[in-house]
């Protein structure tokens, strides 16, 4: 197909589905100079096939001939496997195989490749068995380029990059930071862990007899003494029971005094040989079942007397009532675990529970002999921590998680810590003398190990290696790397690296607005550090 300039503009749309995929479509690419007889030609023809390649010729309308200005002209091959990665493009000017190159125009589906034979570039399709439309503008962009030979296009490229990156690098700006000192501190070994807030006593209180509940004496969510009365119960068959008992029981001691009198008749009546051996022995034996009796009515009255008392039900504990479950007139059951009339918790003073790994046993062991500080702060209150002490250890690890179970105990006087809430802890075990801190946002971590920036004298940084012990609230420990005094990086790291310039900022200023400390970087950080802090 022959593509040639003319006064009206058109491109192309093609497509590997035959005939009724061709069409010619005008004004698509308005005033680019292209034109396609040949496609109109074929669609009216009623092509069935289209052809695996297009010659594209762009005629210059000069007013002198010139023979170093030679004709643009680009070998197209479609490419239509659509599990091919790359084709081969044939150079209509050379007659040259061209194979790979830059993926110029590769968003449109083509690959333009450079034919050293002639510096032409080829077009070439790359995966797109679709229906293509072929933009002449784009084409037209990249035309062919008339490359010298002797002059080799990488050459010429490495030689842009090098100027660039030169250029970019006498341009290079000094980089805004926020620096610290790094310091010798004495700093608690603390060890982290996160517990729940269990009440140290609590009762689900239940009847233990059953009735009619006649009266509820407390409110949800009252605080309570312990033998405070809560519910009562209807006492009426309760007070009947006790009185049937106290009776029978007097009954029972009547009989049995008498019996007790007979018995000692009989005993002065068979020392005068008056009464047979064996009279005698039933009278004992009456006196003694009557006396039996009697203690079982005494066991029964008291039982009774229990009840009675049962039925005013009273806490066994002081503490915060909950959610009540029974209202008056509920008929409850005796011991009825399942649903207690209230739940008490005892919110002064409470417990916190929580583990630790087992690698923390032989530290722990070794201070136990003294009392141990433990800081809490509720989830919901994370500035404001509470001061307790260790009550508990358990006296086994669990297998299962490779922690220790510990139990903490605090006065609670205001309440802050509530019964299932979660707090963050921390036990203390002993304080280290001397060590060397840096603020946490100045370490960072990478393959290697952990590293910082330090700020030298000349205003340039340093990248650092350092041994990160371990870390206090905001503080890092380091081991080893960092002197006490250095000055270190605590914000802009990401734009560093090593031997860069750098200018020191206010904290909260931007870096437009950065103050230079040349060659005294190290003696006016102080203000900074102790903002990092």
């Amino acid at each position: 197909m022959s593509i040639s300039r003319s006064a009206s503009a058109a491109s192309i749309r093609w497509s590997a589905d035959g005939p009724r995929g061709i069409a010619d479509e005008v004004a698509a690419a308005s005033g680019s100079g292209w034109t396609t007889p040949v496609a109109a030609a074929r669609a009216a023809g009623g092509a069935s096939t289209i052809p695996a390649e297009i010659t594209l010729e762009r005629r210059r309308q000069v007013s002198r001939p010139d023979p170093r200005r030679r004709a643009s002209m680009v070998g197209v091959r479609r490419n239509d496997s659509p599990r091919s990665s790359s084709c081969l493009s044939v150079c209509l000017r050379s007659r040259r195989t061209v194979l790979g190159g830059a993926a110029a125009a590769r968003g449109r589906g083509w690959d333009l490749h450079l034919c050293q034979m002639c510096g032409t570039f080829v077009a070439a399709g790359l995966t797109r068995p679709q229906a293509e439309h072929l933009n002449p503008t784009l084409m037209r962009r990249f035309r062919a380029w008339h490359l010298p030979e002797s002059v080799p296009l990488f050459l010429i490229l490495a030689l842009t990059v090098a100027g660039c990156g030169a250029e970019k690098a006498r341009r290079s700006p000094r980089v805004p930071i926020l620096v610290a000192r790094a310091e010798q501190r004495n700093v608690p070994y603390e060890i982290e862990a996160t517990g729940t807030v269990e009440p140290i006593q609590s009762a689900s209180i239940t009847a233990q007899v059953g009735g009619l509940v006649t009266k509820i004496a407390i409110h949800e969510g009252e605080e309570v003494r312990a033998g405070q009365v809560l519910f009562r119960l209807d006492p009426r068959p309760f007070q009947a029971a006790e009185a049937r008992a106290a009776a029978l029981l007097a009954k029972d001691r009547a009989q049995s005094e008498t019996a007790r009198l007979d018995l000692r008749r009989a005993e002065t009546l068979a020392g005068q040989q008056l009464i047979a051996e064996s009279d005698l022995e039933q009278k004992r034996a009456a006196a003694a079942s009557m006396a039996a009796t009697a203690r079982a009515d005494s066991a029964t009255w008291a039982v009774a007397r229990l009840d009675l008392a049962n039925a005013t039900v009273r806490a066994p504990v002081a503490g915060k009532t909950g959610d009540l479950r029974v209202h008056v007139g509920d008929l409850v059951k005796a011991n009825e675990t399942a649903t207690p009339l209230v739940t008490i918790n005892q919110l002064r003073p409470i417990r916190v529970r929580f583990t630790v790994p087992q690698g923390d046993l032989s530290a722990l062991r070794k201070q136990q002999e003294r009392a141990l500080r433990v800081d809490v702060a509720p989830s919901d209150r994370d500035s404001v921590w509470v001061q307790g002490h260790l009550a508990f250890v358990d006296n086994a690890v669990d297998p299962q998680s490779g922690t220790l179970l510990l139990k903490a105990e605090f006065a609670n006087q205001d309440g802050a810590l509530w019964p299932g809430q979660f707090a963050r802890v921390k036990l203390r075990l002993y304080e280290q003398n001397g060590a060397t801190v840096v603020p946490s946002a100045a370490v960072a971590s990478s393959q290697n190990g952990s590293y910082l920036f330090i700020v030298r004298p000349d205003t340039t940084v340093e990248a650092r290696t350092v041994q990160v012990d371990r870390t206090y609230r905001d503080l890092t420990v380091i081991g080893s790397g960092v002197t006490p005094g250095e000055t270190v990086v605590t914000d802009g790291q990401l734009r560093l690296s090593p031997g860069a310039k750098v200018v020191i900022r206010a904290p909260g200023g931007s870096g437009g607005r950065a103050r230079a400390r040349d060659g005294r970087a190290s003696g006016n950080a102080n203000a900074s550090a102790e903002n990092a802090r």
